[in-house]
Formats: structure tokens, sequence, C-alpha cells
């Protein structure tokens, strides 16, 4: 695919900046479909309840009004969401881990906090139609300006990706907690390989950013774990 002059001085930004990973968090229960259809942004999964389809929604009103979107973390899923999330719905989820090419090939609208915030709202749709996007990523980072430094500074920033569906072909793996979890969408599953346990990404994003692989990070075992926050 080629590339215009803004995505490739997007590409170029995300890459010094070692970022590898983009996550979006789904109810378990719609994995299946996902892995069929795609990710849908909400507008879609409407459409597609109307007409009879199951989709567990988990966000009943989204205020940040952007139904246009499909809303994703860069390095580390928004974990106090999540959490929010699974204590008030009782919903267990999955994560998707997606291919970074998403954040240049796409429109994204980037957020460096919730976009729901009354601030951020005010500013998605002004966000949304701008051609360059490096202002925008670079306000995610404004606390680390360390080249290699992936994480963004609020955990809680936003990719609002600008379209009606993810292909299943950016889904590089669906992280979950643990093995029945694993077992329930490996039998369900047309996409088996992509399904892994991946219990730390539950967990809070590491303090320490010293350590700039993810792969050697999500390595560590449960009573090292400790040790690194």
């Amino acid at each position: 695919m080629l590339l215009t002059k803004n995505q490739e001085i997007l590409k170029s930004f995300i890459s010094s900046k070692n970022i590898q990973y983009l996550y979006h968090f789904t109810p378990l229960e719609n994995v299946k479909s996902i892995l069929k259809y795609g990710i849908f942004n909400r507008d879609l999964v409407d459409v597609c309840i109307r007409n009879g389809s199951v989709i567990k929604v988990t966000d009943q009103e989204r205020f940040e009004n952007a139904r246009w979107a499909i809303c994703c973390s860069i390095s580390w899923i928004n974990n106090k969401m999540l959490y929010v999330k699974e204590q008030n719905l009782g919903l267990t989820f999955a994560i998707l881990e997606l291919d970074i090419e998403i954040l240049y090939i796409y429109n994204c609208v980037f957020t460096p906090k919730n976009a729901a915030s009354a601030d951020m709202r005010l500013l998605i749709q002004q966000f949304r139609q701008k051609d360059s996007k490096l202002d925008q990523i670079k306000t995610l980072f404004s606390d680390n300006q360390s080249l290699d430094i992936f994480f963004p500074d609020n955990v809680q920033s936003e990719v609002l990706v600008d379209t009606e569906k993810i292909d299943v072909k950016y889904i590089r793996k669906i992280h979950v907690r643990n093995a029945a979890h694993q077992r329930q969408l490996i039998d369900d599953s047309i996409h088996p390989e992509l399904i892994t346990i991946s219990k730390k990404l539950f967990y809070n994003r590491p303090l320490k950013q010293e350590l700039l692989d993810l792969q050697e990070l999500l390595a560590f075992d449960d009573e090292d774990w400790n040790t690194i926050l």
C-alpha cells in the first residue's frame, strides 16, 4: 500500500517511540463473531442488533459522541476502564491485540485522556477533520519525550479509529485471563491459533518504563511481577 506523506510521517513517529501494540477490549461473548466479521463501530453494531444479532454492548450512552469510531489503546489496555466495566456489568472480557498499521492506515483521532471527558468531547470532531495526526499523537507522550518510551502519559488516553469496521486480518492475538477462557474461545473459534493466555495484560500498567520490550515484560512470572512495579 502506497502511503501518503502524512501517513509516512506518522509511521516514522510510531517507530521512533517503539510502539508495537494496539489494544481493544470486548466481552468474551463477542469474540466469535469478531473473528468472523471483524470489529464493528457502534453505528454498525446498532444496525446489527436491530437486525437480530446478539452483541454484548458495554457502553449504552457513548458520551464522547463518537459512534463512528472503534476505541483502542496504545501499548497497554485502559485497565481502569476495563475494571469499571467488569465490576458494573459482570462481564468477562478478552483483549484484542491489533496491528499497529491501523494507527497510520486508518484515519485516527488521538486523545491524551479519556475521550468522554468534557474538554475532549469538544475537540474530537475538530481532530477528526485534520489530515495530519502527528501533533495529536504527540500529545499522548508530552511528559515522555524520550524516543524509546512507548507508554502514553495517561493510561486512559485513547485512539478513536474512524471506520465502520476493522478487518479480521488486523487482529494479531486474542488475550484472555486463564485456561478456562482460552478453552471456551478455542472450542468456538475459527482462528484458535490467535487465542493466548496473557493474564498480566489485565493488571495495572507497570510504572517503570526501563523495560522497553513488552514481550520481555509479559514473560515475567507472577511472583516476579511486583519486582518491576
